[in-house]
């Protein structure tokens, strides 16, 4: 999400975008991030993190798959409003699921690490974000890119999800017998 929201500008702008329509893109992208956080908390207690986590990942995808297909403004603007609900149900279903994998008395080592980690990614993708689409050579690449990032994300969440399962299923094996 980083790498698309600092580069929206600079792509805008290189689109010749005027100033208010770089705007009412990153506004929408805003309320996207959190609007959902009104109702987030009954959804994760309805459909649980996993669920979650997976629909806010499947969102991201949904985002860049949106913003491959072209750069007219409404390609921009529903494309990051995407990328901002993805990123409200991964992130805040991701620290909900931090918040459960802990004791209470490793809670401020294990939040600092994590907040340690996130935000160095987050720096980094944010300081290579313009490099990255130089490199790459376009806007449809860089979301490409972004896609694979985000599969990643995919990938681990079927094998925390598999792995649960697997646990699940064989302590109530112990308990049977």
């Amino acid at each position: 999400m980083v790498l698309l929201m600092g580069l929206i500008p600079v792509v805008m702008r290189s689109l010749s975008f005027e100033e208010a329509e770089i705007s009412h893109v990153l506004q929408v992208h805003g309320v996207g991030m959190f609007l959902p956080s009104l109702v987030l908390g009954f959804v994760i207690e309805r459909f649980g993190t996993m669920v979650t986590i997976f629909t806010g990942l499947l969102l991201l995808l949904g985002a860049n798959g949106f913003m491959i297909t072209g750069t007219g403004y409404w390609q921009f603007m529903v494309g990051m409003l995407f990328c901002g609900f993805g990123w409200n149900l991964s992130f805040i279903g991701s620290t909900t699921m931090l918040i459960e994998c802990y004791l209470p008395a490793e809670k401020a080592t294990t939040q600092g690490a994590n907040d340690f980690v996130m935000y160095l990614i987050v720096s980094s993708l944010t300081l290579a974000s313009g490099s990255i689409w130089e490199a790459l050579g376009s806007w449809q690449n860089v979301n490409y890119f972004s896609m694979a990032l985000t599969l990643l994300g995919v990938v681990s969440m079927i094998f925390v999800f598999v792995g649960e399962r697997v646990g699940n299923n064989s302590s109530k094996t112990q308990s049977i017998n």
